[in-house]
């Protein structure tokens, strides 16, 4: 399936960095959604580095952060390797990052905090 543009439950990164656990956690207290990293904002697979390591690294950080498991898809386009990460939603379990961390909702194409109530980002 290719889509072909951002929306409220699919994220373009172009490489991965551990803040965009907070659109993980977003997902998971939303509807679900993707992330696909390796693309960018402009839809474009560029490919990313490390790809390998990242496919493990990533559901391990994820489970032990969050609590949740992720399904991490290696993809291919145009010989660039990139990497799509499925968020399930967790329903009425909501879902919050350990260690400290404040956890994170999804509204539009914002990603904010989570609390009671969710309010658009200003």
């Amino acid at each position: 399936m290719s889509i072909t543009r951002e929306t409220q439950n699919v994220e373009w990164k172009t490489s991965w960095h551990d803040e965009y656990l907070k659109w993980i956690c977003g997902f998971a207290n939303a509807q679900g959604g993707i992330l696909e990293i390796g693309r960018n904002d402009c839809g474009e697979v560029i490919g990313v580095s490390d790809v390998h390591r990242l496919l493990e690294e990533i559901p391990n950080k994820v489970q032990s952060l969050l609590g949740i498991v992720v399904e991490v898809n290696l993809q291919l386009e145009c010989g660039l390797e990139y990497l799509e990460i499925v968020v399930e939603p967790q329903g009425k379990r909501k879902v919050a990052i350990r260690a400290g961390r404040r956890p994170g909702s999804r509204g539009g194409a914002q990603s904010g905090r989570a609390t009671g109530q969710w309010t658009h980002p200003r």
